[in-house]
């Protein structure tokens, strides 16, 4: 390459160099005449963290006009981490508004064996012109400052019958300057199934909660069919913190209240005969988990008969037990041979049942006797008529 060429060749990169410059300088520059005011502040100067902790304070950068501002840290303790993020990036410059400040913070990570005392250090933002503007904060290290998270119902104790499902709504309160993520856990009696989920994710076993924030949870108590009337206790845990949390739910069951009743014999019938009183043992069974208290026993016969029960009225029946009565039914005297029903209840104010008893009315063997006895009068006579006639 020969001399003149080289020096055309120099002349045409030192230019480009210039125009690059200018590019990069230029707009820099605009701002620099522009920029009168500006300001970094926060809305928590002042913070207690704890060691070991990472504490995150959101900043508002403000220029009069708008422009660019460069900012840094200063005056970090040593072994302190920090940085500045925003939109998900780490940012050493920022585009300030005074209207409309970006979204930016400072995050510090404050060593595990930091002592406990007050640590300041600055965030500096430089506008193009240098104007400067600076914001002081102050760390104080102290142990256990935000409390642990905590679980809590506002109805801590429901109470149902042994049929239904025990639905609890509980709040997790995380005070902690961090997001948590924890594991649930729910146990109940044995035999009892119990689940405890975020609120609307039945299938989560997991929760996350924000820092400072609050997350709600359903807790599901379903008893097994034969659980009797008492108070059970459900235990919830929230695990993955530094320590476990619980709390303790109370499931009261009421019991249910079923009645049943049935002849002795399972033979829903009696054989009855005109005019006279026939028996019939009845079992009322108690097969709730909880007592029936005044069961009145009561009996519809076919109109003109009579029908009782002995004793009438039981005071109580205790859960899973039976008790006997007697039905007593008498037909009237001119009831005809053929089946009749008569309706039998018993009634508690908890539960009630009735069946029909049928009653076959049967030929008194009095009347099978005068019956045998006209036809042989009947059959005498007639001889006799043959008798008288038949000489002639």
């Amino acid at each position: 390459m020969t001399s003149g060429a080289l020096r055309v060749t120099v002349l045409a990169v030192t230019v480009m160099l210039l125009v690059a410059a200018v590019a990069v300088v230029a707009p820099r520059a605009a701002w620099s005449q522009a920029v009168r005011d500006l300001d970094v502040a926060t809305d928590f100067p002042t913070v207690a963290v704890e060691p070991g902790e990472r504490a995150k304070l959101d900043l508002q950068v403000r220029s009069t006009p708008a422009a660019p501002v460069e900012l840094a840290v200063a005056g970090a303790p040593e072994g302190w981490d920090t940085s500045l993020r925003g939109g998900g990036f780490v940012v050493g410059e920022v585009f300030a508004d005074p209207d409309e400040p970006p979204s930016v913070s400072l995050e510090v990570d404050v060593p595990a064996e930091a002592e406990p005392g007050a640590y300041t250090m600055e965030v500096i933002g430089t506008a193009p012109n240098g104007l400067r503007g600076g914001l002081t904060v102050e760390l104080r290290v102290q142990e256990a400052v935000s409390g642990q998270p905590s679980l809590s119902a506002e109805f801590p104790q429901l109470e149902e019958t042994a049929d239904t499902t025990f639905n609890f709504d509980l709040q997790l309160d995380n005070p902690t300057p961090r997001e948590l993520t924890l594991r649930l856990e729910a146990s109940g009696p044995q035999g009892w199934q119990v689940s405890a989920n975020p609120v609307g994710e039945q299938a989560a076993t997991t929760v996350t909660v924000p820092a400072g924030g609050t997350e709600r949870l359903s807790v599901q108590a379903e008893p097994p069919p034969q659980a009797t009337a008492g108070a059970y206790p459900i235990v919830v845990r929230a695990t993955g913190g530094d320590q476990p949390v619980e709390t303790e739910l109370t499931a009261r069951i009421t019991g249910t209240h079923t009645l049943t009743l049935a002849a002795a014999d399972q033979r829903l019938n009696v054989e009855v005969q005109a005019g006279e009183t026939s028996e019939k043992t009845m079992v009322v069974r108690n097969e709730g988990t909880a007592p029936l208290r005044d069961v009145q026993l009561q009996a519809s016969p076919p109109s003109g008969w009579d029908a009782s029960f002995s004793p009438g009225r039981i005071r109580a029946i205790p859960a899973g037990e039976p008790a006997e009565v007697t039905l007593a039914v008498t037909p009237s005297e001119d009831a005809v041979t053929g089946d009749y029903m008569t309706t039998v209840s018993a009634n508690a104010s908890q539960a009630q049942d009735q069946v029909d008893v049928r009653t076959s009315v049967e030929t008194s063997g009095l009347w099978g006797l005068i019956g045998a006895g006209l036809v042989v009068v009947a059959l005498g006579a007639l001889g006799g008529v043959f008798r008288k006639f038949g000489r002639r």
